[in-house]
Parts: structure tokens; C-alpha cells; sequence
């Protein structure tokens, strides 16, 4: 696994993929309650359009495609310090996968730790410290997540959240976000994570929005604590510490095969199936904290079959091996080169049956798409044989 502070070919892949990149710093596919929020003059991405927001009406001013250059003020790219996997990087890193969940609904977040190796220092008037014996972390978050933390620590877990750019400030029209955010944890460990919502349903206004690029959460933790630290954007207790790849306690009502009501699985597809998967990033304590698991750079270097592939034939020869597994996908409506969520619905199911169909499985990180594990078990059939 890459570590912080890596030198080799997979940290220059990374840092001049993300460099390359035109990746939007205004908000990408809002909902209706943080559109609701956003100051008159802030501009948004929604669908295939570039929107800025006003207080009578909202005005489209450009048309949008992944990668499209928008105004000056409206996008980034990496800027390439050094040739080290440096914090900078991988916080830059987690935006540009924020940007495939919001923008392809491709969402690789399980494999990325949020956690991003930013020691500081600081004090703050309302008692949390770095008082001597303890350490702070700086973690970029959003507002409206919620976040699965996986740490041995045999004392208190200390987070708040707030706003941080090389020293922590405030401003007089945003909210008290340490009233809102602080707490105390317990009995937290990688054989029993913990959630942290204080974020999912804070109330906040428009300059909070503004300023969400500068939110953090801060971790305080006793200095000689060596734990790994893993972050996760989202609720992944069901996917922790699990010994085979498959978490065997998804409810069965979430299997395709024994669903024959197709308005049963169109509604599965549209909620999503919950990951079913052990993830590495929560798999044990090392006593590193690594940035991101070993899966996501066969995502990044576009290995697997997902929607946003743009070999029309991968989808095709996808489509045509599921069917022979799950031959009721022939009687959905879907053009062959063309990509479905069903897709999706029915990988996961498929692992899932090899799963627990093995006494021990070392498939790890099963998000539903044709990876390096799928194709392992797809062997026996040439999915490139021209048909």
C-alpha cells in the first residue's frame, strides 16, 4: 500500500492525474437544501450546466462537461510541489473523488481515508487544547456526512469541527460549529468503529457553505497513541472487521437472485444496495494510517469497468456474461455499450454468493463494479471473444 510520503511511479501518476484536471471548486449536483443555502452570486454545477444563484432567480451561464474549463475562480488544479505523497496531495486527492461520486455517481470513497496526516497545533478557548501528553489532527470534512472512524485508543476520543487554513478562525455570520460538533468518544477500535454524525444534520447558513473548503475536524488523541487512523466519508459499520469478503448479515431480502418482482429491484437499484463488503481500510491496526486502499489505483487508472468507461465494447461483453449468470437482464431495456445500475445490483449479488459460498475469502472492497476480484471468477469465460 502507498504510504505518506511515498516517492515512486504511482505518486507521480497521481499528482499529475490530478494536476491535469480542470476539478470545480464551486458546489457539484446540490440538493434542493443546500442549494437553498447558498449566498446570491455563488455558482453550482447541476447535471450539465453551470449556474449562478440569485436572490429572484438563477441564471445558467454556461454549459458544463466533466473536465469542461470554467472561470478562473471556479476550478483548480493540483500545483506539484514536490515528488512526494505529501497531505497536500491527498486532500487534493479526496476532492477530485467527491467530484466522481457528486458528478458520475462513481463513488470510490470507501477506499479513500479521510484521514490526511496534518499534525498541528492549536488552542482553543473552549477548553480543547494541545495541552501537554496529547496530539491534534486536522481532517478535511463536508457538511451533511457522516463519518466511520477506526482507531485503538483505550482513552477518550476527543473531535470537534471548524474552520482551519494554517490557524483556526471564525467569522461573525457563521454558526457556533463547536456547540453543534463536540464530543466525547469512548471505547473506540478497529474491532469496534464508531460513527460520527455531528455533521449530518448541523444547522448552518450560506457563509458556512462559502467556507466548507476550510472545514475540518479536529481529532485529539494522547501523544503516544501509534494506532492507524482510518476516516471514512459515510456509514460503514457493517463493514468492518469482517474475516471473509462478504459481510454475511446483509439482510436476504437484498438478494437479487431470490427477488422476482422486478419493481422490487428497480427500487433496490435506486436506493442503492448497501455495501455488502469488508473494507481494508477497516480491516486491522497496523500502526500506519494509510491514505487510501490498493484497489483505488486500478480506479484511477480506469483497469476496471464502471460507468464512466468510455469503451462502449467493455460494457457490451459485461452485459452479456452477467446474462448468462442472471439471464433476466436480457428482458431489461438496456443498449448493448450502454451502462446500467443493474450492473451494479448484480455484481455485488454475484460476489456475494461466491462469498459465502467459500470458507474463506480474501475479496476485499466488492463496491459492485468489474474489478480485479469480479474478473477473477469470470476465468472460465473469454469475455473478449468476439460475438
Amino acid at each position: 500500500m502507498i504510504k505518506f510520503g511515498s516517492n515512486n511511479i504511482i505518486t507521480g501518476f497521481i499528482k499529475q492525474l490530478l494536476h491535469d484536471f480542470n476539478l470545480p471548486s464551486c458546489p457539484v449536483n446540490p440538493d434542493d437544501s443546500i442549494k437553498g443555502k447558498l449566498l446570491p452570486g455563488v455558482c453550482y454545477i447541476e447535471k450539465n450546466s453551470l449556474y449562478q444563484k440569485w436572490e429572484d432567480k438563477t441564471i445558467e451561464l454556461a454549459k458544463y462537461f466533466s473536465g469542461s474549463i470554467l472561470p478562473d475562480n471556479l476550478y483548480s488544479h493540483l500545483i506539484i510541489r514536490n515528488a512526494n505523497y505529501d497531505t497536500y496531495t491527498h486532500e487534493y486527492l479526496g476532492e477530485y473523488l467527491r467530484f466522481l461520486r457528486d458528478y458520475h455517481n462513481l463513488d470510490l470513497m470507501p477506499l479513500y481515508n479521510c484521514f490526511s496526516n496534518n499534525l498541528i497545533n492549536i488552542s482553543y478557548s473552549k477548553t480543547f487544547d494541545t495541552a501537554a501528553g496529547y496530539k491534534v489532527y486536522a481532517i478535511p470534512v463536508k457538511f451533511f456526512k457522516e463519518y466511520t472512524l477506526a482507531i485503538d485508543c483505550f482513552s477518550d476520543v476527543e473531535i470537534f469541527c471548524g474552520y482551519y487554513n494554517n490557524g483556526l478562525y471564525e467569522f461573525d455570520k457563521g454558526t457556533d460549529l463547536y456547540t453543534q460538533t463536540h464530543v466525547l468518544i469512548s471505547n473506540v477500535g478497529f474491532n469496534k468503529p464508531v460513527i460520527y454524525d455531528k455533521l449530518l444534520n448541523i444547522d448552518i447558513n450560506g457563509f458556512d457553505l462559502l467556507h466548507e473548503q476550510d472545514l475540518r475536524m479536529f481529532l485529539k488523541l494522547p501523544i503516544n497513541n501509534t494506532s492507524s487512523i482510518s476516516i471514512l466519508e459515510g456509514n460503514y459499520l457493517i463493514c468492518a472487521n469482517q474475516l471473509t469478503g462478504i459481510v454475511n448479515n446483509i439482510p436476504n431480502s437484498y438478494s437479487a437472485q431470490i427477488i422476482t418482482n422486478f419493481e422490487e429491484k428497480e427500487k433496490l437499484v435506486k436506493e442503492k444496495l448497501p455495501l455488502n463488503s469488508r473494507l481494508q481500510l477497516l480491516s486491522y491496526n497496523s500502526n500506519v494510517s494509510y491514505p487510501f486502499a490498493d484497489k483505488l489505483i486500478g480506479y484511477l487508472l480506469n483497469h476496471y469497468i464502471t460507468n464512466i468507461d468510455d469503451i462502449p465494447d467493455n460494457k457490451a461483453r459485461l452485459k452479456k456474461q452477467l446474462a448468462s449468470r442472471y439471464p433476466e437482464i436480457n428482458k431489461l431495456d438496456i443498449e448493448d455499450g450502454d451502462w446500467s445500475d443493474y450492473f451494479v445490483l448484480y455484481m455485488k449479488d454475484f460476489m456475494q454468493k461466491i462469498d459465502r459460498d467459500t470458507a474463506y475469502s480474501d475479496n476485499q472492497d466488492i463496491l459492485g463494479y468489474f474489478d480485479k476480484d469480479v474478473e477473477k471468477y469470470f476465468k472460465d469465460v473469454n469475455i473478449y471473444t468476439d460475438w
